[in-house]
């Protein structure tokens, strides 16, 4: 079975009303889902990209991707989680 990571870039932090919005210990930043990293049944990788940053975002971005687990399945539907499917 294939495993899929959502694609996510950083731009600034976030500032409301002159302050910087933390998230825990951590300073809330501006973010975007640019793909998917997809890992095949093989082993193999490769990464799908839907976006590229544009304007600010692409001015604020360091050219990093993360990955992380994606919240959403193949059919970008969230999991369910009970009640009405």
């Amino acid at each position: 079975m294939s495993k899929n990571l959502d694609a996510v870039i950083y731009g600034e932090k976030v500032i409301e009303n002159g302050e910087i919005v933390m998230e825990g210990n951590y300073p809330k930043q501006r973010s975007m889902k640019i793909g998917r990293l997809i890992t095949t049944d093989d082993g193999k990788q490769f990464m799908y990209i839907n976006q590229l940053p544009a304007g600010k975002m692409a001015a604020e971005w360091d050219g990093k991707v993360n990955f992380y687990e994606s919240k959403y399945d193949d059919n970008n539907q969230a999991p369910n989680r009970g009640g009405m499917p």
